[in-house]
């Protein structure tokens, strides 16, 4: 006897699919990994994947993460890969700077647990932030930062979508990050990774 279709059955089974195979682990590329190994480079990383939602809860603390949205279980995965790679690949990272966002910090911490993590309060969300004069001044302090960077190793800078992308009009998916090369009052992008 044939057993009848089921189209919520189907439907169960695509979006495990979905949910299992979307998002793939983080890679550098050839090109990042060979800028990176010299030193002197930033990594622009936005945080790895998050539980679901759209920026944070009405009313969320920055002190208390149990008020914002999150790394999903899968991010904290990512985060560590990322961090294994770097040490595979011999990349050696010099300081962690991270929005005070708890995704953030928690990215940072998970792929470079052997460094102190400094929250840099330029590196947060815009997600809210409608203050053209408050966007400039926290971009111009990031091209500061990066601009002054010279080793020894490479700095690891996470943030936000929002963030990275009015610094440098590019949209990174969560963990996604553009390797960039400090010159003076800014950066040149010589490498992005999406994952």
């Amino acid at each position: 006897m044939l057993k009848r279709y089921c189209p919520a059955y189907a439907l169960i089974i695509a979006l495990f699919a979905l949910v299992s195979f979307s998002f793939p682990a983080l890679a550098l590329n050839e090109k990042a990994i060979a800028a990176l190994k010299g030193g002197g480079h930033v990594i622009l990383m936005r945080h790895t994947q998050t539980v679901s939602g759209t920026g944070d809860p009405v009313g969320f603390k920055l002190g208390d993460c149990g008020t914002q949205r999150n790394l999903s279980d899968a991010g904290r995965q990512d985060a560590r890969r990322f961090g294994e790679e770097l040490r595979k690949n011999a990349i050696s990272i010099g300081r962690v700077l991270s929005s005070p966002w708890c995704r953030c910090v928690d990215t940072a911490k998970l792929a470079i647990p052997d460094k102190a993590v400094e929250e840099d309060l330029s590196l947060s969300s815009f997600f809210n932030v409608r203050d053209e004069a408050k966007r400039k001044s926290a971009l111009e302090a990031i091209r500061a930062t990066i601009a002054g960077w010279s080793g020894p190793g490479n700095l690891l800078m996470v943030s936000h979508q929002q963030t990275i992308g009015a610094l440098a009009g590019e949209s990174l998916a969560q963990g996604g990050m553009l390797i960039v090369k400090p010159k003076p009052g800014g950066f040149d992008v010589i490498a992005e990774t999406q994952p």
